[in-house]
């Protein structure tokens, strides 16, 4: 029987949440579910719960699954400083031994490592394993929608949970573990218990290849269901964590668009469009970015005179938002920081041990592409530079987890300096007050398909007495196949057609106006009100559209009556500016 390392001393959230666990897999439930901030200590709490099943359950064995390969040595070499006892990090697809025929407890590998060996593991997996899922919010329900063929598509997460569900089937009991119990996506995640918060059915006309359908979309909302909870402000409290202090940026960013471009401030911008090409201006910038890094220079210097001598050195890490800013930013860094960066990314071989040496060296500043996240343990953390366009509240949490760790008992305040933008400063207050997102999730139920093409049958889905002001409106649009030659001329639809004739129109009127370039974009706009009005007070509800929709019509997400009333209204603007 193993025994605990005198040098390991369960913390007092891991000794609580022990016998909550056990009390749920001994009432005959095979999964528990954990959430514990980042930085609260899950590696060795896994370890400290296999512990505890030996002598309550008849567990010999443990398989843990994690989502990089960084966390899959964390596991091993934990479960060495814990119980001094070893798992097989290098068991592969290849592998044709029983790593526990040669002393092993148990295998440590990753999710993809999970999919490769499954032929392996699902028969070295049995009612005495006990299978520990890291980060488990990276396994998903796998999508059962299809597409006009009627094939079912997946993708690599969902492939993830059917090859994790024969592994539950066959093992004793699961522990998933998780900071974020939650997915960006919006979709669920497999294993664990949710509370169903709302529910709503409505129907909708839904058109797939021509077809019109009669479908009922259900809307529900979940939020996850922990048997044991440990929060970001418990850690604090605990001395666990460090309190985390955002530094929010906010300039005057110019940004260039199809439309000639724009300028605006970060913080007063609430229009995600517009907002998004910002931060895409922002980032481009190195105005912005070099006033980014030396605040960070500066919070960084100061950490490190009040940091004890006897302590690992503070250090900043720059989140980029992808390679090429990585390169762009090098000599920003060098100029604010006065040396290079330490560069990891996915693409750059020797990261991983670049990680490794930066861990417990006295190196200043490192840059990072989706490689020093969830897992990562990098305690000397104290500035993190928040430069990337992931805009979920998984990663934002998940991130900001890196600097939160306290260092060798000393706990200070650490900074993290980020855009001033609406969504960073919701998401640094949910980071703050242990905020969990709800999930909301929509499933076609049924589908009746109305036995009419679209381009035949949308003549009798309109109520014509809702246009009778227009006498045009209702005249057929030719379309008919031109042959040229031996080649037939591609049919064109009658959106087509419409839109074409909506650009000469507008044409018209600018010219009418005395060619002022700058009326284009007023007319569309103008035109666009006009129909978005219009058509949220009609009665019929397969024509009627909300609010929120309205103000974001534009020419190529209209349906056909919506370009035909846009079309005679630009056409009565024409007669207006001829009558003049």
């Amino acid at each position: 029987m193993p025994e605990i390392s005198p040098n390991f001393t369960p913390r007092g959230w891991q000794e609580d949440a022990v016998p909550v666990i056990m009390k749920k897999w001994l009432s005959g439930q095979k999964v528990a579910l954990v959430n514990a901030c980042p930085g609260a200590g899950k590696t060795f709490f896994g370890c400290f719960s296999y512990f505890a099943c030996l002598n309550s359950f008849p567990i010999r064995k443990v398989l843990v699954v994690s989502p990089l390969e960084s966390t899959k040595d964390g596991w091993a070499d934990a479960c060495v400083d814990v119980l001094d006892l070893a798992l097989d990090r290098d068991f592969t697809a290849s592998s044709t031994y029983n790593p526990f025929a040669f002393g092993y407890i148990g295998i440590s590998t990753t999710y993809a490592g999970m999919v490769a060996n499954i032929d392996n593991l699902r028969h070295l997996v049995d009612e005495t394993t006990l299978v520990i899922l890291d980060e488990v919010h990276h396994l998903s329900e796998p999508r059962t929608r299809k597409d006009f063929e009627g094939k079912e598509y997946d993708d690599k997460t969902g492939a993830w949970s059917k090859c994790m569900n024969l592994i539950e089937q066959r093992c004793g009991l699961v522990l998933a573990l998780s900071g974020t119990p939650f997915r960006g996506d919006g979709r669920l995640v497999p294993f664990l218990p949710y509370e169903l918060i709302n529910e709503y059915e409505e129907d909708v006309v839904v058109k797939r290849k021509k077809l019109l359908y009669n479908d009922t979309k259900a809307t529900r909302t979940y939020k996850p269901i922990a048997d044991f909870n440990y929060t970001y402000t418990q850690s604090v409290a605990d001395g666990v964590n460090c309190p985390t202090k955002f530094k929010f940026v906010d300039s005057s960013i110019a940004y260039n668009d199809q439309n000639g471009g724009g300028k605006g401030m970060l913080s007063t911008e609430t229009r995600n469009t517009k907002l998004s090409k910002l931060l895409r201006g922002a980032y481009e910038s190195e105005d912005y970015v070099r006033l980014c890094l030396q605040e960070a220079a500066t919070t960084l210097q100061e950490h490190r005179d009040e940091y004890p001598n006897d302590t690992k050195r503070p250090a900043c890490l720059v989140v980029c938002k992808d390679v090429n800013h990585m390169e762009k930013y090098r000599p920003l860094i060098r100029e604010c920081f006065g040396v290079n960066p330490v560069e990891v990314h996915s693409k750059k071989k020797g990261s991983a041990e670049a990680i490794k040496a930066f861990k417990d060296s006295d190196d200043l500043v490192m840059s990072s592409v989706k490689m020093v996240s969830e897992g990562t343990d990098i305690p000397r953390l104290t500035v993190i530079v928040y430069l990337t366009n992931d805009g979920t509240f998984t990663a934002f949490v998940q991130i900001n987890g890196r600097d939160i760790r306290s260092v060798d008992g000393f706990c200070q305040e650490v900074v993290t300096i980020l855009p001033d933008t609406w969504i960073n400063r919701d998401y640094a207050d949910m980071f703050q007050n242990d905020a969990s997102p709800s999930i909301t999730t929509s499933e076609v139920l049924d589908r009746d398909p109305i036995e009419r093409e679209e381009s035949d049958s949308w003549f009798d889905l309109v109520d014509i007495e809702l246009f009778e002001d227009i006498s045009e409106f209702f005249k057929p649009i030719p379309v008919s196949p031109k042959i040229i030659g031996k080649t037939v001329e591609k049919k064109k639809s009658r959106r087509f057609y419409l839109r074409n004739d909506i650009k000469k129109a507008v044409a018209r009127c600018v010219r009418l106006s005395g060619n002022n370039n700058s009326l284009y974009k007023v007319l569309h706009s103008s035109s666009n009100k006009a129909v978005g009005n219009y058509f949220m007070r009609i009665d019929d509800e397969k024509l009627r559209i909300n609010k929120e929709k309205a103000s974001m019509l534009r020419n190529d997400n209209m349906t056909i009556p919506q370009l035909q009333y846009k079309l005679e209204y630009l056409k009565k603007h024409e007669q207006s500016l001829k009558s003049r």
